[in-house]
């Protein structure tokens, strides 16, 4: 199974603390595997970091809402683009789901 956490392209992060928090929330949903405390910390401590040099930068400031207008645009558009599931596979997902404890 591959799981793939899109990071942020406007930004240059050695580790996206936030990413990693995130894609372990999903492997604690599915596996039980907690997330790391630290890793929670970390993640808060950088988009505090983030937004501060946002904040303090003019050019920054300006051009995170085109940036983020056009993020929700190319979601939304991939929203519409996805049709709905035929109802057999549904009921497979779904068995697949009982027979591995997720209801």
């Amino acid at each position: 199974m591959w799981f793939v956490v899109h990071l942020p392209q406007y930004l240059q992060l050695d580790e996206d603390y936030t990413g990693k928090v995130r894609l372990m929330a999903v492997l604690e949903t599915l596996y039980g595997i907690a997330k790391d405390e630290a890793d929670i910390e970390r993640a808060e401590q950088q988009l505090n970091s983030i937004n501060s040099a946002v904040n303090e930068s003019p050019e920054l400031k300006s051009i995170m809402p085109q940036i983020e207008a056009h993020y929700e645009a190319r979601l939304e558009s991939r929203r519409e683009s996805i049709a709905p599931l035929p109802p057999e596979m549904e009921m497979f997902l779904k068995d697949l789901g009982n027979r591995f404890g997720q209801n």
